[in-house]
């Protein structure tokens, strides 16, 4: 296992392998047909690192986990197995885009799977084993999150416009940083108020060309969830953008997302945690991973993937991890042959979910006032 590998936790598999080194901890013996529960290990290469997988078998019969990895630079957040199968004693999973996979053998007493685990072209011998509650390892907290019911606020905010040629964007969290990397105002506006573009009305032509990046410490410690974030965003925008808006209603085209005929085919989240997507492109399409998402999580993220409004009428509770393998445009890909479908098609397929373009009364905001943000 390299330092690559224990630097890209949030990624990594993190197979449960217990070696010859652990032999004095408590197992539970179970049938080779019955793999649900906790497993653990240590992966020996240039530095050990301890990971736990813990795995579970859908109402739909099929198997699938959450990995963690423990005492490596990062934080320990699980990541979802995008595939997982137990055929007799085969057993293997994978994680993508990650490039990361395992396969091995379930032993006749069931407390065992002796195999290899791959990233990309190197592999590495795994003996993973079962662990009881008394010898399970602790996963320590990914975050220290912010009280439910804070209410808060950048107390220190840098915001400065965008070097030209910058690639990436995006807002995330840096540590206790709030980070807004390459975004216009109109992307700060539609992502603090959960809408998409074509809900913002009115406002200068800055507002959606002129690009800023914003660095700032929320007045509040710990993590802060979804809903905090856009909480500090919207403040933001009205203390040193001089934002004021109302909200309107306009008859809009949008995405109605509902199930399939099929049903659902994504697999509830294992454990609750923060709704997270990554993921990346080839040259025959993206796959993007998702962990922890609400269908509501969900509609906001394609909402800004796509052409109008998603509302989400699935009727699905709970969170989720899936993914979605699927190709912008096909004229993009290098062998359209190999191309994965176009996004209607992928969620239909791979999801069992299904978007219908409609006409309906959708929420607008109306840009009142904004003014290009004031002095650092």
């Amino acid at each position: 296992m390299t330092r690559g590998l224990v630097q890209s936790a949030v990624r990594v598999v993190m197979l449960v392998m217990m070696t010859t080194g652990l032999a004095g901890h408590a197992v539970v013996a179970q049938t080779t047909q019955d793999i649900a529960g906790t497993w653990q290990g240590t992966i020996h290469a240039d530095k050990e690192m301890r990971i736990v997988l813990k795995i579970l078998k859908s109402t739909g019969g099929e198997w699938h986990g959450v990995l963690y990895s423990l005492g490596s630079s990062q934080p320990s957040v699980g990541v979802a197995t995008t595939s997982m199968s137990l055929r007799g004693a085969d057993f293997a999973f994978a994680i993508a885009p990650a490039d990361e996979s395992f396969a091995g053998k379930v032993t006749k007493d069931g407390s065992s799977i002796l195999g290899k685990w791959m990233q990309g072209k190197n592999g590495l011998a795994l003996t993973l084993v079962r662990a009881n509650v008394e010898a399970a390892w602790a996963i320590p907290a990914a975050y220290k999150m912010m009280p439910a019911d804070a209410d808060p606020k950048l107390e220190v905010a840098t915001i400065k416009p965008t070097t030209p040629g910058m690639a990436h964007d995006g807002i995330h969290n840096r540590g206790r940083h709030l980070i807004i990397d390459n975004e216009t105002v109109e992307f700060m506006v539609t992502f603090a108020y959960d809408l998409q573009a074509q809900q913002v009305q009115g406002g200068p032509g800055w507002l959606r060309s002129d690009k800023y990046d914003v660095d700032g410490t929320p007045d509040i410690e710990g993590h802060p969830s979804l809903k905090q974030m856009k909480t500090m965003v919207r403040k933001l925008l009205a203390e040193r953008f001089a934002l004021a808006c109302h909200w309107g209603k306009k008859e809009l085209g949008v995405y109605r997302m509902t199930v399939a005929k099929t049903g659902s085919k994504m697999n509830k989240s294992l454990e609750d945690g923060l709704p997270n997507q990554n993921g990346g492109g080839n040259p025959n399409g993206r796959t993007d991973r998702y962990s922890n998402v609400t269908m509501k999580d969900f509609a906001s993220i394609l909402q800004h993937m796509l052409d109008r409004p998603v509302v989400d009428q699935t009727g699905l509770q709970g969170q989720y991890d899936f993914v979605l393998k699927w190709t912008p445009n096909d004229a993009d890909a290098a062998d359209p042959a190999l191309a994965s479908p176009g996004i209607f098609t992928a969620m239909q397929e791979q999801l069992g979910l299904k978007l219908e373009a409609v006409k309906a009364q959708a929420d607008v905001v109306v840009i009142d006032k904004v003014e290009r943000p004031s002095a650092n």
